[in-house]
């Protein structure tokens, strides 16, 4: 028997800015793990960069600068980047893509404690994607420093110009057995 199992697949639907997801985590699992594949955009953009936050159990976005993270860039085509940013307002997570056709984005992110209304909520990631100037590999590390229930997730475009051309998210409880 698989260890993951899928709670839900979005698509990515073209001319948007954002993408919420509801209604994910429960009680049911502590880690999760999300996919992101073939996520692109309609515009075209020399290096398109989403970014995530998370949707508390009232069903609100939290837009407040109440994450913190890090993260490692490596664009093959220059000096690779470690960055580390404290209250913003969303976690980048290196997810680059242009238009279909020059490129897509994938990542895979694990998610921790979502449901747990007395913990923080963590995430690791790590994506790679490429732009029509450069291929990317990316790491990630991200919390929510407020103790709060976490229902769902929202990705969006980080720059206003730019709009979701498609892709899939798919969803997964990870299961942990006591042996």
């Amino acid at each position: 028997m698989s260890a993951l199992r899928l709670i839900n697949e979005t698509e990515v639907a073209s001319g948007v800015t954002t993408v919420n997801i509801t209604d994910l985590f429960s009680a049911d699992f502590d880690i999760y793990q999300i996919e992101f594949s073939g996520i692109y955009q309609s515009t075209n953009v020399s290096n398109g960069i989403e970014g995530l936050r998370l949707i508390n159990a009232s069903g609100s976005v939290i837009t407040a600068s109440e994450y913190s993270y890090a993260n490692l860039n490596m664009p093959s085509g220059s000096a690779f980047a470690e960055n580390r940013f404290t209250t913003r307002d969303f976690i980048f997570f290196n997810l680059y893509a242009d238009q279909l056709g020059e490129g897509n984005a994938n990542a895979s992110m694990y998610i921790f404690n979502p449901n747990n209304s007395s913990s923080y909520t963590f995430l690791i990631s790590q994506a790679n994607g490429q732009t029509s100037t450069d291929m990317y590999a990316g790491k990630t590390i991200g919390v929510h420093l407020v103790a709060t229930q976490i229902k769902g997730i929202q990705l969006y475009e980080s720059t206003a110009l730019n709009t979701f051309g498609g892709g899939f998210i798919r969803t997964y409880g990870l299961r942990v057995d006591n042996g």
